[in-house]
């Protein structure tokens, strides 16, 4: 049976494999960053006292509100 396919078909798709992989590359050394921050900040917050307060402000999640709504571009969205 005779390919169907382009060969520009094959080298797209080839291309997209090494994007993804490259991206997935990123995101693996983006997620060590990541805990390599939380484990430094655990270990600094470790002998505070403050230290659960300071654990659940560095777990909040930052919500930016869209540039036309009231209240300005950049405002936090969660609980005090």
């Amino acid at each position: 049976m005779r390919n169907q396919f382009s060969p520009l078909l094959f080298f797209q798709i080839n291309d997209l494999q090494k994007l993804i992989q490259i991206k997935e590359k990123e995101t693996s050394d983006l997620l060590h960053k990541e805990r390599e921050i939380t484990e430094k900040f655990q270990a600094a917050t470790n002998d505070s006292t403050f230290s659960d307060f300071l654990r659940k402000m560095y777990n909040k999640k930052y919500k930016l509100q869209k540039a036309g709504s009231p209240g300005g571009k950049y405002k936090y969205k969660g609980k005090y």
